[in-house]
Formats: C-alpha cells, sequence, structure tokens
C-alpha cells in the first residue's frame, strides 16, 4: 500500500468540501468532507450513472445549505456523513466511501490505489 498525502484537516474547513485530483485529464476524483473532527472521503462519482462527476464547479459539492452532497448532474441529495442518497434517482443508493488515513500531526492521507481512475 502506497498512502498519499492529500492535505491537512486544518486545510480542510469546518461543514465544507474539496476535491482532489487524481487522473490524466485533471479531473478531481476524490473528494474529502469535514464533519465536525470527522473527515471522510468519496469517490467523485455518482452511482445513478457511474464516472458522472458531483461537483457543479471544483469543490462545489455541498447544496447552499451545506447540509447534503449534491450530484449536480441529477440532483441527487446525499447523506454527507454516511454517502446514502436520500433523494434523487438513486435513492437508497451509497457513494462509494475512500478509507483515510489521519496521522496524530493531522495530515490526511489516502491510498494512492484509490486515486487511479480509468480514462476511456
Amino acid at each position: 500500500m502506497s498512502l498519499r498525502p492529500l492535505c491537512h484537516i486544518g486545510d480542510l474547513p469546518e461543514g465544507g468540501a474539496r476535491g482532489f485530483l487524481a487522473d490524466s485529464i485533471g479531473q478531481d476524483s476524490i473528494f474529502l468532507l469535514r464533519l465536525e473532527e470527522k473527515v471522510v472521503a468519496y469517490r467523485d462519482s455518482c452511482p445513478h450513472i457511474e464516472g458522472a462527476r458531483m461537483a457543479w464547479r471544483r469543490h462545489e459539492y455541498l447544496d447552499a445549505e451545506g447540509r447534503h452532497i449534491v450530484c449536480h448532474g441529477h440532483g441527487a441529495l446525499f447523506d454527507p456523513a454516511s454517502g446514502l442518497c436520500l433523494k434523487g434517482p438513486c435513492e437508497g443508493a451509497f457513494l462509494s466511501a475512500v478509507p483515510l488515513h489521519i496521522t496524530e500531526a493531522g495530515e490526511i492521507l489516502v491510498d494512492a490505489s484509490h486515486l487511479a481512475e480509468e480514462v476511456p
């Protein structure tokens, strides 16, 4: 397992999201959310249509109130903590979670294999 540093927990805004580049065409392939002191990560792909990007622009994964993750292509709403689709064409499906490693110093690391994405 090859761990790749993404950022420091302090670089993520509380209740905010940030995408991370990984593929050869410069698209974010995962995004992180900071929920209090917990950080979760998901693949940037809607379960309704595999490979459909979630954000309407870079780092914009949440609705205006910051309560739900939104697939801006389909309008689906997801629970930030679990990734469960609450409303939309993929209701009941989950975003693909990406395991993270957070060091005692607050550095957020991800297994590099979760960053690789096939480009059609």
